[in-house]
């Protein structure tokens, strides 16, 4: 479910307002967009990590990649072993790739 149809859409936007009235956000030059962009690996990585406790916590299982097999992981630590998969394919900053 969407976050703004569970909440309401009137509840939805004002979550989106900033805090502060008339406040507007400073220009960012370079140094600063670079800064926040070499932020994003650490956030991205906490909220996989977030995800996944508040996922067992609520009862439910995950899965995960564990030398070259799919797991299922319960909430009580216990894990099932799926099937083999392919390892992972390295790549070097700014390759790109056709994926069709």
């Amino acid at each position: 479910m969407r976050l703004e149809t569970s909440l309401g859409l009137a509840a939805f936007k004002s979550m989106m307002k900033p805090i502060v009235s008339g406040f507007k956000p400073m220009p960012l030059n370079d140094k600063a967009l670079d800064y926040l962009e070499s932020q994003i690996p650490e956030l991205a990585q906490a909220a996989i990590r977030q995800a996944y406790w508040a996922a067992l916590a609520t009862g439910n299982s995950v899965l995960i990649s564990d030398q070259g097999f799919l797991y299922e992981v319960f909430p009580d630590g216990s894990r099932r072993q799926g099937r083999a998969i392919t390892p992972p394919t390295p790549v070097t900053i700014g390759t790109k790739f056709n994926c069709s």
